[in-house]
């Protein structure tokens, strides 16, 4: 075929033809527009370029027969690449039904777990078997907030009247957006709804209230002194559902703008409502469990199940997962993506809300967890609520919801350090939002806190507490090379801002507080540079009461090298005063309970004799450690300063002086316990010393005999509740007794265990002591000394018989153990219960 490129009017008798190959070229390289039109050599109505172009080349013409060479024909294969394709085809048709059949069995495997009736309908047959749970503790009357964050104000409820936290009416005339939540965890609303919350679990709510939306927080039944008890998810729903209405009722509250929300706990009460058609504009519920069948499957469940644990109707009429298609209302599921369990339940149940074309999505945000998506994703809502202008339902985006999680959680201890530098701030405050992501993890972001410290020196140090706040970053860092990069590289500039606060004639408390924070970190890591500056720092007393002080000394637990490199910083120091008192407290103590010593004490030196020679002389409170330190100085030193408490005028002092004496093999020593175990003042302690120093042997006999023995522990009884011994005491009694405590009257007959005496001896006693009132009264009561010293301490009007002093303290002991009152016995049936079981007693009546 040939193609004229001109129409016939307007063709030159000279032009020729163009082949269909040739004019295929030139449409193809574009010589020859598409749109152009062509007309066949030989008449016929005119084409389009483009249409040529579509159309494939003509195949070459046949060869004539005659011309071609005769060859032997080969066997044709088409018939099996025909069956080749029947046979994928209908393997492909087959694979295709099995999907369909396997998404088929799928869903109706999720939809025949749906309940068939809406969630009330569905409960109102059941009768729940309440059983108690010990685990389960009611909290007490909620705590009162200020009046401007919250107001208390009770809602009514089917049980009741429940109490709740509502901010207070912005009093602009306005009709305002609310959001009624229940936060996490048991026990009812507190002041955790208005104190400084955490940004990695934020319970407050308070996202809601700061954007402007007014908050209400109810608490249920059972929970803050309301009436009812637990039920776990149960009327608590029903609850619930009555704040809403109450919230939609108040003055200043737009009814067309409710929203409801909670997390974890409170997120499945915020569920259930969903899922029992209630009408609001929005439900948002934070890490609820929306399979309560899941939870209780390890037949535990929260450890607070008020019913039993194998009801399995119990629980399927607390999973919101068999109610999903009847929500009604737009409702949102967020959880972290590593509570794993939850998320499956929630994607299962956006499933079943897809199928029945309900309002439901579930979010699962990556590296985040149960707690932390609620800080960012609150303020998220929040904003969603204000612009919410009621012409379009409230809508929210997986990207949307993991940016803002983002925003606020993908920080790290570089990315925060790097803005404070640039563009300043309350360092404090960027700390405490790092709260568990502090730690520094490499060396940049060791030389980022270096380079802020010098930054922090250039000014007035005094003026910032920044400086202790960058010291302590040591004590988040987890790994041993890095914590010791940390302190050498910041040594020069943290120890040298202690040594210039501690030449400064006048100190501040913050001052003095930054320094201890600073010594304490590197004084738990052992730096050795700071051993000299932690004795310097005891010497001065700086900070005594500073719980660094605390920390530093509770390392001496053993003879260890952290001991005794704790002991070392103080030396040469020799500390008196408060941070004295501790040290020794804690070294005595070390030295007391070790079998062989391989650490010296700190104060064996002639700077330590000094120190503990002002100590005695001081006659307070540190003149005690300092006594009993005498036992683990060499003898130059102990026999100096023994004289002056071996006869101190204090028994106390006196007692660890005779021990410190005896401890060295001291006669002085020893004598003066031997003296002190027959005198019933004493005589406990005094024995116990001795043995505490292996020489029981060295106990007179007097002391163990049994009546001595007996007012000895009672007085020791007295000692420790009187703060000193009674003005008098007199044994009025003893005997042999069937001793209770009985709890049951069966008990009276029971054979005693093979390791316990049927009878003990019972020793009464009377005595006296000065009068807490009136120091000139004195007061007369009475003790029992049967398998242990004790008094109720009770005086009477008459002198009591002997069997109603048994009988009382019977009723004490056997009322101890006894929770319920009426489960108590009285004074006349303890007394029925001892003649009983003594018959053969006399009781002088």
């Amino acid at each position: 075929m040939k193609y004229y490129l001109t129409a016939p009017e307007a063709r030159e008798p000279s032009e020729q033809p163009i082949a269909d190959a040739e004019v295929r070229s030139a449409i193809a390289a574009g010589e020859i527009e598409a749109a152009a039109l062509l007309w066949p050599d030989g008449g016929g109505d005119a084409v389009s370029a483009q249409s040529l172009s579509a159309t494939p080349p003509p195949l070459p013409p046949r060869v004539p027969a005659a011309s071609v060479a005769a060859t032997p024909r080969k066997s044709s294969l088409a018939w099996l690449w025909w069956l080749l394709g029947i046979t994928a085809g209908a393997f492909v048709l087959l694979v295709v039904l099995a999907v369909f059949s396997l998404q088929k069995v799928s869903q109706n495997a999720l939809l025949d777990g749906l309940a068939e009736k809406p969630l009330f309908e569905d409960r109102k047959p059941h009768q729940t078997k309440w059983q108690p749970n010990e685990n389960y503790k009611p909290s007490g009357a909620p705590d009162q907030p200020d009046g401007e964050i919250f107001q208390l104000v009770h809602y009514p409820a089917e049980g009741g009247e429940m109490t709740a936290y509502l901010t207070p009416d912005p009093g602009d005339g306005k009709k305002h957006p609310v959001m009624i939540w229940d936060s996490g965890g048991w026990g009812g609303i507190g002041d955790f709804l208005w104190d400084e919350p955490s940004r990695l679990n934020d319970q407050s709510a308070r996202a809601f209230r700061e954007a402007g939306i007014v908050l209400m927080c109810p608490s249920f039944r059972g929970e803050n002194g309301n009436p009812g008890e637990f039920e776990l998810f149960y009327g608590e729903v029903n609850d619930f559902l009555s704040a809403i209405e109450y919230a939609k009722g108040l003055p200043y509250v737009d009814p067309e703008r409710v929203y409801i929300g909670g997390h974890s706990t409170g997120g499945t009460v915020a569920l259930l409502a969903a899922v029992s058609g209630v009408q609001c504009r929005g439900v948002f519920s934070f890490g609820g469990a929306p399979d309560m069948l899941d939870v209780m499957s390890d037949g535990e469940g929260f450890e607070n199940t008020p019913y039993s644990i194998d009801s399995t109707r119990d629980h399927e009429l607390r999973s919101p997962i068999r109610y999903t298609h009847y929500i009604q209302s737009p409702t949102f599921y967020i959880e972290g993506a590593a509570i794993t369990d939850y998320v499956a339940a929630a994607k299962r149940m956006q499933r079943i809300a897809k199928l029945k074309e309900v309002p439901f999505q579930a979010f699962s945000i990556p590296n985040a967890d149960h707690f932390d998506v609620l800080t960012p994703l609150t303020q998220l809502v929040a904003q969603k609520i204000v612009a919410d202008t009621g012409e379009q339902p409230i809508s929210l985006t997986q990207a949307e919801l993991v940016d803002a999680w983002n925003a606020i959680n993908d920080i790290s201890l570089h990315s925060e350090l790097s803005r404070w530098l640039e563009k300043g701030g309350d360092l404090v405050a960027i700390f405490d939002n790092l709260e568990d992501d502090i730690g520094a993890t490499s060396s940049a972001e060791i030389d980022l806190a270096v380079t802020a410290i010098k930054q922090v020196l250039k000014g007035d140090a005094d003026s910032h507490s920044d400086i202790a706040e960058l010291a302590e970053l040591v004590d988040y860092i987890g790994d041993e090379e890095l914590s010791e990069e940390f302190l050498v590289k910041t040594e020069k500039y943290l120890l040298g801002y202690i040594e210039r606060r501690l030449d400064r004639e006048e100190r501040s408390e913050q001052v003095e507080s930054n320094c201890m924070r600073i010594a304490g970190s590197f004084g738990l890591l052992e730096h050795p540079p700071i051993q000299p500056l932690l004795g310097r720092l005891a010497a001065m007393e700086v900070a005594p009461d500073d719980p660094n002080w605390g920390y530093l000394f509770d390392k001496i637990e053993d003879q260890s090298e952290t001991s005794e490199f704790i002991l070392q910083a103080f030396r040469e120091a020799a500390p008196t005063g408060v941070v004295a008192e501790e040290l020794m407290s804690e070294v005595n103590n070390l030295m007391i309970d070790a079998e062989e010593l391989t650490i010296s004490h700190p104060y064996n030196t002639e700077k330590g004799g000094v120190a503990l020679e002002k100590m005695i002389r001081a006659n307070g409170d540190e003149t005690f450690h300092a006594t009993l330190s005498l036992a683990f100085v060499d003898e130059p030193l102990r026999a100096k300063l023994l004289p002056l408490v071996i006869d101190h005028k204090s028994n106390a002092i006196q007692m660890e002086a005779a021990w410190a004496d005896a401890k060295n093999g001291g006669a002085q020593g020893l004598k003066s316990l031997q003296d002190r175990c027959l005198d019933v003042n004493y005589s406990n302690k005094a024995k116990r010393y001795l043995r505490e120093l292996d020489l029981a042997a060295e106990i007179p006999a007097a002391a163990q005999e049994p009546d001595f023995r007996a007012k000895s522990n009672m007085v020791a009884w007295l000692l420790d509740e009187q703060d000193g011994p009674p003005l008098s005491i007199e044994q009025i009694d003893k005997r042999e007794l069937i001793w209770p405590p009985f709890q049951k009257e069966e008990d009276n007959n029971k054979e005693p265990k093979d390791d316990e005496e049927k009878t003990s001896m019972a020793y009464l006693f009377e005595f006296t002591y000065p009068s807490p009132d009136d120091e000139e009264q004195t007061i007369t009561a009475y003790g029992i000394d049967c398998r242990g010293a004790w008094s109720s301490l009770q005086s009477f009007e008459q002198s009591p018989s002997v069997l109603e002093l048994y009988s009382h303290f019977c009723a004490i002991e056997t009322n101890w153990d006894i929770e319920e009152e009426g489960d108590k016995i009285s004074d006349d049936i303890a007394k029925q219960r001892l003649q009983e079981a003594n018959p053969s007693e006399g009781w002088g009546e």
